[in-house]
């Protein structure tokens, strides 16, 4: 278990309830995982989860039986337990707004959907100010819901829902102007620098 974030050393002793981690154990704050690395790790590419908090163990607890895998958060209807293949953006939605973090003080207004390889579906719902930073990954917004002004760089575009807005890597961007109960999918994909 690492016990500092990679990307800026901050401290992160085994009961903390903020790291982050992919499947390789890569370890990430709370800040830099949902902030500039998009829930990608930058070493692999693979998805970011919250590291589960580890106390000092003295002995080994006898092995439990697991319990059944619980459905995924906005899984559809009847949908079997594990990853689901398809979400309801009323039923993340309802998920928002999550942890409160330095970045998001007034909790974290995403939510992932769905992960498959270095893809990542998220539902985003921005509240008072769009506080993003440029990501390390390439992605895709989809508006689900309301009105909004994004602007990529110097440029704004008024949005809508159903359109679609690709955000390189690294590019400054953030919704301005958007309406109460605005939302969009982001798509995450492809390698830490975007694809060329």
């Amino acid at each position: 278990m690492k016990p500092a974030c990679e990307r800026c050393a901050a401290p992160l002793p085994p009961t903390t309830p903020t790291a982050y981690i992919c499947s390789f154990e890569c370890t990430w704050c709370a800040d830099c995982a949902t902030g500039p690395l998009g829930r990608a790790c930058r070493n692999c590419g693979g998805a970011l989860r919250p590291r589960p908090p580890r106390g000092e163990r003295r002995s080994l607890p006898e092995a439990a039986p697991e319990p059944a895998p619980e459905p995924a958060p906005g899984a559809a209807p009847g949908e079997a337990p594990g990853a689901p293949r398809v979400v309801r953006a009323d039923a993340l939605r309802a998920l928002i707004p999550g942890a409160a973090t330095a970045t998001w003080p007034q909790g974290e207004p995403f939510v992932i959907g769905l992960e498959h390889g270095s893809l990542s579906l998220e539902l985003y719902a921005p509240v008072g100010t769009d506080r993003q930073t440029p990501h390390e990954r390439d992605e895709v917004y989809v508006v689900e819901s309301g009105r909004a002004t994004l602007r990529i760089g110097e440029t704004s575009y008024a949005v809508r829902p159903g359109d679609v807005a690709l955000v390189r890597a690294g590019e400054d961007h953030r919704f301005e102007e958007f309406e109460a109960g605005f939302a969009t999918w982001v798509l995450f994909w492809g390698p830490i620098g975007g694809e060329l």
